[in-house]
């Protein structure tokens, strides 16, 4: 047996739980909206939909919820508000 293979079953130490703070604040320090990569808070999903359907605009709503816009339109898809066909034509990738 390779000793290369024997190491790589060694169980690896687990990283320490970051919480939401710590999430945001390397988000912030790395340049991305506050909010990128967390769960979403049913309150917050329900206010984007609210917000689609007042059309108010996707990159508004991304900006007031400290998203990217991406996240919005798969919010959006995730609770069928809008299809893959307005997805496409709206042109935003995701």
């Amino acid at each position: 047996m390779p000793y290369f293979y024997a190491v790589n079953q060694l169980p690896k130490p687990k990283k320490p739980k970051r919480t939401v703070e710590q999430k945001q604040q390397e988000n912030l320090a790395k340049g991305l909206p506050k909010n990128y990569g967390l769960p979403w808070a049913e309150t917050d999903a329900q206010q984007v939909i609210e917000k689609y359907q007042a059309n108010v605009a996707i990159q508004d709503i991304a900006s007031d919820m400290a998203r990217k816009s991406s996240s919005i339109v798969s919010l959006l898809k995730k609770h069928d508000i809008i299809s893959e066909q307005q997805v496409i034509s709206m042109g935003i990738r995701f």
